[in-house]
């Protein structure tokens, strides 16, 4: 059966419906892609989404990522999802799609059975991980978007429910892949070049930090002492060349105000 067989009228009809109605939404970029996001999220029945901007990956290793948008997630949840990307197993979960990234950057679309035929991830410790976030079947997509830079998002289901069809992920693919602005990266300079070199713990304040988290927070989802996050933070402000958790925000999102988007 030919991939094009795998989506009904209905869902075409659905993705043509959901297009439109994020066309009508103006030229606010950061706004369309929300309503972009949560709309496959709705039609594939996914209960967590975020879009991010990634470093190239390298051989063995996981490439660093920058959250620049998210929904579903609780607090709790998002600080447990990052920090189980620290995890060293997650090198191994993650090389399918990494190694077939790297063999043709172009935009690929992937459910976990895609990703994982053997289900080795079953056998894991990091397995255990994600059922406690209660953060189960997944989709993942990445998108060259410039030297040295991807687009990744995630979509993904609660623990209980089952896996994404070949034909949810179609439909992911479909709209993720015909809606170039959605990728663009259109901030020059952008600080996401900074964070590919951060370490997996600096990578894990700085998504926190952008989330609007505390340093309290961080600490107790952390399970560190406040004195050893302001360290971090100390450390994260001064890569990024900012004072303050808003100006570090502002500097991620906002960009140079180079975020409407002039073509549909």
């Amino acid at each position: 059966m030919g991939d094009e067989q795998l989506i009904e009228e209905s869902d075409v009809r659905a993705m043509v419906r959901l297009l439109a109605d994020v066309a009508a939404n103006g030229n606010d970029l950061a706004a369309s892609r929300k309503r972009l996001l949560a709309g496959i999220a709705g039609l594939i029945g996914a209960d967590f989404y975020y879009w991010a901007l990634a470093s190239s990956p390298k051989a063995g290793e996981t490439p660093a990522f920058t959250i620049l948008l998210k929904g579903g997630f609780t607090d709790q949840q998002f600080a447990q999802y990052v920090q189980i990307q620290e995890h060293p197993e997650m090198v191994m979960l993650n090389a399918p799609l990494m190694e077939e990234f790297c063999r043709q950057p172009r935009h690929i679309t992937r459910h976990r059975g895609q990703l994982d035929p053997d289900n080795q991830f079953d056998q894991t410790e990091v397995h255990a991980l994600w059922k406690n976030a209660d953060i189960g079947p997944l989709i993942l997509s990445m998108r060259p978007v410039g030297e040295a830079k991807n687009s990744a998002i995630l979509l993904a289901r609660r623990w209980h429910k089952p896996e994404f069809s070949d034909r949810e992920n179609r439909i992911a693919h479909i709209l993720l892949s015909e809606v170039p602005w959605l990728h663009q990266d259109s901030w020059p300079n952008h600080p996401t070049d900074q964070a590919a070199n951060l370490s997996p713990r600096l990578n894990t304040i700085t998504n926190l930090l952008l989330q609007g988290n505390s340093r309290k927070q961080m600490a107790a989802e952390l399970d560190l002492s406040i004195h050893t996050v302001n360290e971090y933070v100390k450390h994260v402000y001064h890569l990024f060349g900012v004072h303050s958790q808003s100006a570090l925000i502002h500097k991620f999102i906002k960009g140079d105000g180079g975020d409407l988007r002039t073509h549909p």
